[in-house]
């Protein structure tokens, strides 16, 4: 007999459960430049990384919750469903940001692309690594949650291959521009 693994929803980080506020200024200030070229750059990362740590402790750099985030991860913490962040940030800004917002109770751990792959990017290849991880450790990944379409083309590959290969779903939702959630997670509970 099969035991039941534990549901797992997988959110981004950053326009998906939170934003920042104030971070342009403070890279100006602090004479940090970020530029798309940089993305998936890991030493530019790091420092974008540190800048935004330093700058939520300094309280330069607020972030604020989207709408029906907090009581989203609740219910579905409720629910028996664990909320685990995946990002490509670096661990120490998931972590100042999840401490900043007051949603750490809410998240059950978090995952950066780097621990996967030492790269910035949410690829097909660090989708199914987090999904045979995870599933090593008696979780499946029955939701994903992200407001880039390109990361969100990435998983649905990756999400067709594992109904493919095991004929497990894992619903995937585009958080729209208002950063509200509240249809998106409906939708995605009344699926169970």
């Amino acid at each position: 007999m099969k035991s039941k693994k534990t549901p797992v929803y997988l959110y981004d980080l950053e326009n998906t459960i939170l934003q920042y506020r104030g971070r342009k200024e403070f890279f100006k200030k602090k004479g940090i430049e970020w530029t798309e070229q940089q993305y998936g750059e890991i030493e530019a990362t790091k420092i974008y990384a540190q800048a935004i740590v330093e700058g939520l402790r300094d309280g330069a750099i607020t972030v604020v919750v989207l709408p029906t985030a907090r009581e989203s991860l609740k219910c579905n913490q409720e629910k028996g469903i664990l909320n685990i962040v995946y990002s490509a940030g670096m661990n120490k800004e998931i972590e100042a940001a999840l401490n900043a917002s007051n949603l750490l109770p809410y998240i059950d751990s978090w995952v950066s692309t780097f621990d996967l792959n030492l790269t910035k990017y949410k690829t097909e290849n660090n989708f199914l690594l987090l999904y045979k991880k995870l599933l090593q450790k008696g979780k499946e990944i029955q939701a994903y949650f992200d407001d880039d379409e390109i990361n969100l083309l990435a998983t649905k590959n990756a999400a067709k291959q594992i109904l493919n290969e095991s004929g497990k779903k894992i619903n995937i939702y585009l958080i729209n521009p208002s950063g509200t959630m509240k249809s998106y997670i409906n939708k995605t509970t009344e699926n169970k």
